[in-house]
């Protein structure tokens, strides 16, 4: 998983405006995807952070999704920001079957493109 780790960790630098990679280190360890997506995420398309999310945790969420439709794992996986520690996914039964962009926008909404 260190491929599709480095692949988040770079997207969600971009994302986030970091522009000097110099003032970073790479953080092979995050995220921490959970056991039973381990071997099954193939392709991350988006990622998005939330610094104001609405789970009252206080701390900002990273959206990640994947784009696998031949794999049975919800598309979207949700990361705490600053441990990288797996906290839920969604999107799965058909509900979505594509995502190629995330996006938020005013008062906590999030924005899918497929």
């Amino acid at each position: 998983m260190v491929g599709a780790t480095t692949c988040v960790l770079l997207i969600v630098m971009a994302a986030i405006g970091v522009v000097r990679a110099d003032l970073y280190t790479l953080q092979v360890d995050w995220p921490h995807w959970p056991d039973f997506a381990v071997g099954g995420v193939s392709l991350i398309t988006a990622v998005g952070v939330d610094s104001h999310p609405m789970s009252g945790s206080g701390s900002s969420e990273i959206h990640v999704a994947q784009r696998n439709i031949t794999s049975e794992l919800d598309p979207v996986f949700v990361f705490d920001a600053s441990t990288g520690k797996y906290l839920r996914s969604w999107g799965g039964g058909g509900v979505i079957t594509e995502v190629h962009g995330i996006r938020y926008v005013a008062l906590a909404r999030l924005l899918l493109s497929g």
